[in-house]
């Protein structure tokens, strides 16, 4: 009497859609020992896919075999394909089966293998249902290729999305409660204020949790955009179409982004080394010959002296200390004053107020439009499912109406949330200016260099231990223009400013805010 081992396997989706089950295959092989008299001695049940032999029970039949195998003789399935769906592991899993002298067979495509021809029938009846894989990929890939080209995204929902249906029952994906840190790290970005790796630990802290590599991903992803990338396949194209879920980032601000890690330009490196020494090189210009300083080190009788001096030979030399110190003494110079913060910020205020009324009457015309716009869509998605109009027309038409209604409220929010976002960005631009010394010391070297590069657009000399400049910062310049103008005026005065030539001084204020 030989002694076998029962293998029965069933995927998830094999159960699901073709309804095998693991109680039948059993039911089949206890069935066809009983009549070919083979004493059964264990079962092994496996839920796994056979695409390959990395499964769970697989992998105890064969070590049990291993250690059992003078007492095995068959290892018995019920078709090929229960056993493998890739001929080549398959014939290699078979060989080891055999070199433990276990003969591997199917119940339902019994093949004698002490004939050698019927090796051939074995080849086939592995080959087939590797074919079948095949061909149900390339469905898969094209079915999945086709809801890319319609807007719908397939895959698992990135970082700020979740994956839904929609009233179609079809995947869609939808923003979740982390959109706004997507948000909020591509607003950040923009500013050109971080690298991708501070803004990454920054924004981790608070929840956004991106990997080094997934983070810089996350930046260049259509998706956030309300598109979706369309990879080429067999001959055709790789293309970017509209997607039928709705945007978390603003088309200005991802392509500010995306300008800002791909520059059009490689920009030159002006700072090769990030040295605590000498934050200024390159940014401190000569006064002798207007070239560029760079930094080096003198050793004296106990320690280096560092200095900046000019590359182009001339005597300019400038201990670094002394440079640091002249710099921060400028800061203390130009730092807005308490008293000119709230005065600015009482004009400003009352200047935005003065245009609310443009600002509610462009509100309630964008309201109408979107109201309009969102009645054609859930027209065209009544019409399409009462079949009143081509699929073709639905798939074509409703990705416009889905931008339009996009477009719109982002112009909606952007109206609606213009104060709010206004006051807290001009409250951050002067709270800066208030306290420039301090933001420059507790900056790193890059966003030190950028603060100063910011400051001064032409860069700086150094001359009598104080800071120059050909051309300053037009915001420093104009509220230091305010600040004279400004700082012993009674409120009447102001009143009267305000009074007249409104235009000009709005235009002035306008720009001080920028």
């Amino acid at each position: 009497m030989k002694k076998v081992v029962l293998y029965v396997r069933v995927s998830t989706d094999e159960q699901a859609k073709l309804g095998y089950s693991l109680g039948h295959q059993e039911a089949v092989l206890k069935r066809f020992a009983e009549l070919k008299d083979f004493e059964v001695i264990k079962i092994f049940k496996e839920d796994h896919s056979a695409k390959n032999f990395n499964r769970p029970e697989y992998k105890k039949l064969f070590k049990f075999c291993k250690t059992h195998k003078k007492e095995i003789d068959q290892v018995l399935i019920t078709k090929w394909d229960r056993f493998s769906r890739n001929q080549r592991d398959a014939l290699q899993e078979i060989k080891s089966f055999s070199d433990l002298g276990i003969e591997v067979n199917a119940a339902e495509q019994w093949i004698d293998f002490s004939i050698p021809h019927n090796k051939m029938m074995l080849s086939i009846y592995l080959t087939i249902p590797e074919i079948d894989n095949d061909v149900r990929g390339i469905n898969t890939r094209m079915g999945m290729r086709r809801s890319l080209k319609e807007g719908r995204w397939t895959g698992g929902a990135p970082f700020g999305y979740k994956n839904e249906r929609d009233h179609l029952r079809k995947p869609i994906l939808v923003p979740n409660d982390k959109a706004e840190l997507v948000l909020e790290a591509f607003e950040l970005f923009s500013s050109g204020l971080y690298d991708k790796e501070e803004l990454r630990r920054m924004m981790n802290k608070k929840g956004l949790t991106l990997s080094k590599s997934q983070f810089p991903k996350m930046l260049e992803n259509v998706l956030y955009v309300g598109r979706i990338f369309v990879p080429e396949f067999k001959g055709e194209e790789a293309q970017v179409v509209q997607g039928l879920h709705e945007p978390i980032v603003p088309e200005d601000l991802f392509n500010k982004v995306q300008n800002l890690l791909r520059p059009s330009q490689p920009q030159r490196k002006l700072y090769e080394k990030e040295n605590d020494d000498t934050p200024l090189r390159a940014l401190i210009t000569c006064s002798k010959c207007g070239g560029k300083l760079t930094s080096s080190a003198s050793k004296g009788r106990s320690r280096y002296y560092t200095y900046y001096h000019c590359r182009n030979g001339c005597p300019e030399r400038i201990p670094a200390d002394h440079a640091h110190e002249a710099l921060l003494n400028y800061f203390d110079e130009v730092a807005v004053k308490p008293e000119i913060e709230k005065l600015y910020l009482e004009v400003m205020k009352t200047i935005f107020q003065a245009n609310e009324s443009s600002r509610d009457q462009d509100i309630s015309k964008l309201k109408e439009n979107l109201v309009s716009a969102e009645k054609k869509l859930a027209s065209l998605e009544e019409k399409y499912v009462l079949n009143e109009i081509e699929r073709d027309s639905y798939a074509f038409m409703k990705p416009r109406f889905k931008q339009e209604i996009t477009k719109l409220k982002e112009k909606l929010s952007e109206l609606e949330s213009k104060e709010t976002n206004y006051t807290k960005y001009l409250n951050s631009g002067v709270n800066l200016l208030q306290n420039l010394r301090q933001y420059y010391e507790a900056a790193s070297i890059p966003n030190k260099q950028k603060l100063v590069g910011s400051i001064f657009p032409e860069n700086f000399t150094i001359e009598n231990g104080k800071c120059r400049t050909a051309k300053e910062n037009a915001v420093i310049c104009v509220l230091r223009g305010f600040e004279r103008n400004f700082k012993k005026e009674r409120a009447s005065k102001t009143r009267s400013f305000l009074s007249g030539s409104p235009g000009r001084n709005r235009t002035c204020i306008f720009r001080i805010g920028i």
